[in-house]
């Protein structure tokens, strides 16, 4: 008679205890229908097999085991950098603002060079375009709106008006401390519109503080009809007069 008691206890060091109580069972029954067909030898090797399935069997429980802490270990990871991605898209939105409050500042900054730019030429400009152009100036110059039919407007800079050979023309000025390429389309487009508008000769003219020679390149080349004052330039003209 076989020992299962034995082959459970041998069983159970490698195994689950109930899976090697059911194979002690199984083996139990097995020897009892075959002992008188299976010799000693064949039943030793049938007890081999079933311990390298037993071993096989605590191996894979092992690899699971592993996967499954593999699997928390991905997880706690995987909320560390949700973690660190929230803060990432919190300093990324702080950052924005800050830049973006920066440019609003810097955009204060610049009009506030350009407008003060502005209330020392208005009363210069009578005595330059004079000289330049022979343009007597009636009136201030200032800055004003443009309202058109549509209702649309636009600020302009530096407006004026005056006669030229006895003729009614028009002062439309922009001014910026430092001029761009961009500012020049934007002003020429504005100047198209209010030209179009007034239907009158225009003098157009843009006022800065500084220009890179590649834009009073671009100006001579492409909009020969602008003139391009310096501010210091102006200062310069009209202190010793």
């Amino acid at each position: 008679m076989i020992n299962t008691l034995k082959i459970y206890n041998e069983l159970s060091q490698t195994m689950d205890a109930t899976a090697a109580k059911k194979i002690a069972e199984v083996i139990g029954l097995v020897y009892e229908e075959l002992q008188n067909a299976v010799t000693k030898v064949e039943f030793n090797e049938l007890k081999e097999v079933v311990k390298d399935l037993a071993e096989a069997q605590r191996r894979t429980e092992t690899k699971v085991e592993e996967l499954v802490e593999a699997q928390k270990d991905l997880a706690q990871a995987q909320k560390d950098l949700a973690q660190a991605q929230r803060g990432t898209e919190k300093e990324v939105k702080t950052l924005a603002l800050t830049v973006k409050n920066m440019q609003k500042e810097l955009g204060g900054i610049s009009n506030t060079i350009g407008y003060g730019l502005e209330d020392k030429s208005y009363q210069m400009f009578p005595q330059v375009l004079k000289e330049d152009f022979n343009i007597k100036i009636k009136g201030a110059i200032e800055r004003r709106f443009i309202v058109y039919p549509s209702g649309k407007d636009d600020e302009i800079n530096i407006y004026g008006e005056g006669t030229l050979d006895g003729e009614h023309i028009y002062i439309i000025g922009e001014s910026k401390a430092r001029i761009g390429k961009n500012d020049v389309r934007d002003f020429t487009r504005l100047f198209k519109r209010v030209k179009a508008h007034l239907q009158k000769k225009i003098i157009p003219i843009i006022l800065c503080y500084s220009i890179h020679p590649s834009i009073e390149k671009f100006l001579k080349e492409e909009h020969p009809e602008i003139k391009v004052y310096k501010s210091y330039e102006l200062l310069n003209r009209t202190q010793y007069k």
